[in-house]
């Protein structure tokens, strides 16, 4: 696979025209080059019609590749795309892809962003536990029950929940 970007889809990219910004992303969906994910994540920086949202929303989803989590992480902790967090933050999980060395940052949603969006993580987090390591989850652990009473009275429930989860996920590794 060639890692070599084309202009023509940069451009499309670039297009103040919805149909050739979603005609590149489809592009990008055959390619498979993850290096054009930083231009797409950038179109989430600014308010764009739906038909690009759901474009952007398959590619991430359909992404399975390592390198693809790098730019996702930089972009979850871009505070321009907060419009779209949740839409990034579940297509995590939906990608199956391997963020567990993520696991922090992950958990930081969980305890600092809207429902909504600590719930998708939370849902990343459960998916990611059976790839991190014991001293990983630990410091999840540490880092829940540090803050759970910080936390707004309706995500409390659900950072009980997380921690319950990540103390069952440890409590089976210490059995192997």
């Amino acid at each position: 696979m060639s890692n070599k970007l084309s202009e023509i889809i940069l451009k499309g990219l670039q297009s103040e025209n919805d149909k050739y910004v979603v005609e590149a992303i489809k592009s990008i969906r055959k390619s498979t080059n993850t290096g054009y994910l930083p231009y797409v994540l950038a179109l989430l920086e600014t308010n764009q019609p739906e038909s690009v949202i759901r474009e952007i929303s398959s590619l991430l989803n359909d992404i399975r590749d390592k390198e693809s989590t790098t730019y996702i992480v930089e972009a979850i902790k871009n505070p321009k795309i907060k419009k779209y967090l949740h839409l990034v933050v579940s297509s995590c999980w939906i990608s199956d892809n391997d963020f567990g060395e993520h696991l922090m940052t992950f958990t930081d949603l969980v305890l600092k962003e809207n429902y909504q969006v600590a719930f998708e993580a939370l849902t990343v987090i459960e998916n990611s536990l059976h790839r991190v390591s014991d001293k990983d989850k630990e410091l999840c652990l540490d880092r829940l029950n540090s803050e759970i009473e910080n936390v707004s009275a309706d995500k409390r429930q659900l950072v009980g929940e997380l921690v319950k989860i990540v103390e069952n996920f440890k409590d089976i590794s210490d059995l192997n």
